[in-house]
């Protein structure tokens, strides 16, 4: 699942925290009660989620 924000500032700032979110979503992975492996840098579709509760 995706999550949006809006954000206004510089778009140095912007890409800074874009940068921070993708290093700390790049050391996040693990598996899920059912047994699905996952990282948080993975994306799906809604349907996908919708589907499966998990991506």
């Amino acid at each position: 699942m995706r999550a949006t924000t809006t954000t206004f500032g510089a778009a140095e700032h912007a890409q800074q925290a874009i940068g921070i979110v993708r290093a700390v979503h790049g050391r996040i992975a693990g598996t899920a009660p059912r047994g699905r492996t996952y990282r948080a840098d993975e994306s799906c579709s809604v349907s996908e989620f919708r589907r499966r509760r998990v991506c």
